[in-house]
């Protein structure tokens, strides 16, 4: 279905291949459920909803992810999995992976709770692992911008594209989907809210915002300390503050500069200058 697959030589990395196992084993434990005790209420458990939230079901969010609506629902999200998660993996290392399939995963069902559930008061459940697959697709479409990816459109009209055309054109499909399902399931707005979210991590990554911690220049497994984590965050802090310093301050002080001379500024003005100038 898409190119960006795994060599035959290749094994899977270990969390995509965790996610694989970890998610058939729930739709077949579903499926079973479904057919020998069909009255079990198992989406209204671990599906989410608004009214599990309220009833102290906390663990919908990531419950929710395992369950499917169907054989059709769980086969493409397993089968996207399969074909964009090693290569994301093996890009920002298996914790990481992980790490951002589950928060990608969590921030679709907040999306969907905030754009869908909540102004439509909807009381069925959305399940299913899509929000947290579109996280893993735009998280590649924003490592691999480039790469050059061929998809069957039906399983059977060829399709071209770089991988930014696709995430942007999936984001767009579910932009305008908005309002077409919602009724439980899987909402647009959870493939919305996960790609979104998987893009603008991958974006931060590939521009090393977390340079030196999160993101090893394509190598997976790195691991550095909490002290070096502290640091990193700490650089990014610093770079933040300066930046709002700068486009706030440094142009006062340059047209009082230009006005009155340099004898005219003050000695937080003149160290403010010196920060702007070392930056």
């Amino acid at each position: 279905m898409f190119n960006p697959a795994p060599s035959s030589g290749e094994r899977l990395p270990p969390a995509t291949k965790g996610l694989l196992i970890v998610t058939a084993a729930a739709f077949l434990l579903q499926t079973l459920l479904n057919i020998f005790n069909p009255a079990l209420p198992l989406d209204a458990w671990f599906g989410l909803s608004i009214g599990g939230l309220a009833r102290g079901l906390l663990w919908q969010p990531l419950t929710y992810m395992l369950l499917h609506g169907g054989l059709w629902h769980f086969f493409v999200n397993m089968l996207a999995l399969f074909f964009f998660g090693p290569e994301v993996e093996r890009a920002i290392g298996t914790r990481r992976f992980l790490a951002a399939y589950i928060l990608c995963g969590i921030a679709a069902g907040i999306g969907w709770i905030m754009i869908s559930a909540l102004p439509q008061q909807i009381a069925g459940p959305c399940i299913g692992a899509s929000g947290a697959v579109f996280g893993v697709m735009g998280l590649f479409g924003a490592l691999f911008p480039n790469r050059v990816i061929t998809l069957l459109l039906f399983f059977v009209i060829p399709i071209t594209m770089t991988a930014r055309t696709l995430v942007i054109a999936l984001m767009a499909v579910a932009l305008l989907s908005l309002g077409w399902d919602q009724q439980g399931g899987v909402a647009n707005a959870a493939h919305l809210a996960g790609g979104l979210a998987g893009y603008l991590y991958g974006r931060r990554l590939a521009r090393g915002g977390f340079d030196g911690w999160v993101y090893y220049g394509g190598q997976a497994g790195g691991r550095r300390s909490w002290s070096a984590l502290w640091q990193s965050l700490r650089a990014i802090w610093r770079t933040r503050r300066m930046r709002v310093v700068s486009t706030r301050e440094v142009d006062r002080i340059l047209d009082k500069l230009n006005r009155q001379g340099y004898a005219s500024l003050t000695e937080a003005e003149r160290k403010l200058l010196d920060r702007a100038a070392k930056q």
